[in-house]
C-alpha cells in the first residue's frame, strides 16, 4: 500500500502542482522540491502541518479511491518525519522526496502509466469486494408472511399456466399450419426467441456499452 501511495503523491504533484521533480537526466531536482514545499507551505513557517499535508492529500485519486486521508496522512508522516514532531521540516521534505524519486528507476512517464493502469484494477477488484460484501450482508426474510407470499405467487403462475396455455398451444398449432412450418420448431425456437428478443438486445447493448467503456478508461 506504501508504494502505491507514494506513487500516486508523486505522480499527483507533478501532474498538478510543479511539474516534473527530476532534471533532464533523471536525478531529482532539489531546487524544485524545495518550490513545492513552499507551495504547500502555507502558513510561511518552513514546516509542513498535518492539516497542510491533509489538503494535499485529499485530491489525490488512490487517497480518494482506497485508504481514508487521515491513514494517508499518517503514513507520510511516518515516512518523512524523521525527528517525531509531528510536522515536516523543509530538510526532511527534500530528503524524504528525493529517496521517493530515486527509488523509482522508471521515468515519471512510465510509472504514471504502470501505476494508473494499477489503480484502476485495483479499484474494480474493490467496488467487487464491496458488492459481494453487500450481497453477503443481505437479510432474508424467512417469516411466515414471506413463506405465505412465495406460495402464493407459485400458485398464481401455475393458475396462470393452466389457463394460458391451452389457448397457446391452439394458436402456435394454427400458426404452423397456416405457414407450413413443423409445429417443433414453432413452439422451441420461434416462440422462445420472440418473447426473449428484449432482453437479448439489451444485454447486447449494455455489453457493448460496457466494452467502449472500459476501452475508454484503459485508454
Amino acid at each position: 500500500m506504501k508504494k502505491h501511495l507514494i506513487s500516486a503523491i508523486l505522480r499527483h504533484i507533478q501532474s498538478n502542482m510543479v511539474g516534473s521533480l527530476l532534471t533532464e537526466d533523471g536525478k531529482p531536482d532539489e531546487l524544485a522540491i524545495r518550490r513545492l514545499f513552499e507551495k504547500i507551505d502555507k502558513n510561511k513557517d518552513n514546516y509542513i502541518s498535518q492539516s497542510e499535508l491533509r489538503e494535499v492529500l485529499m485530491n489525490v485519486n488512490y487517497v480518494q479511491a482506497s485508504i481514508s486521508v487521515e491513514e494517508a496522512v499518517s503514513k507520510v508522516i511516518e515516512e518523512l518525519d524523521h525527528d517525531n514532531d509531528s510536522v515536516i521540516s523543509e530538510e526532511e521534505f527534500v530528503t524524504g522526496l528525493q529517496k521517493w524519486l530515486g527509488s523509482s528507476s522508471s521515468s515519471p512517464k512510465l510509472l504514471s502509466d504502470s501505476e494508473s493502469q494499477e489503480d484502476i484494477f485495483q479499484m474494480w477488484e474493490e467496488a467487487d469486494m464491496v458488492v459481494e460484501e453487500r450481497q453477503n450482508k443481505a437479510v432474508v426474510d424467512k417469516s411466515i408472511w414471506a413463506w405465505l407470499k412465495a406460495i402464493i405467487y407459485v400458485v398464481v403462475g401455475i393458475a396462470m399456466l393452466s389457463i394460458l396455455a391451452e389457448p397457446l398451444i391452439e394458436s402456435v398449432g394454427k400458426f404452423s399450419n397456416s405457414a407450413g412450418v413443423n409445429t417443433f420448431f414453432i413452439s422451441f425456437i420461434l416462440v422462445p426467441l420472440a418473447t426473449n428478443a428484449k432482453k437479448a438486445t439489451s444485454a447486447i447493448k449494455e455489453a457493448s456499452h460496457k466494452k467502449r467503456s472500459h476501452i475508454l478508461i484503459i485508454s
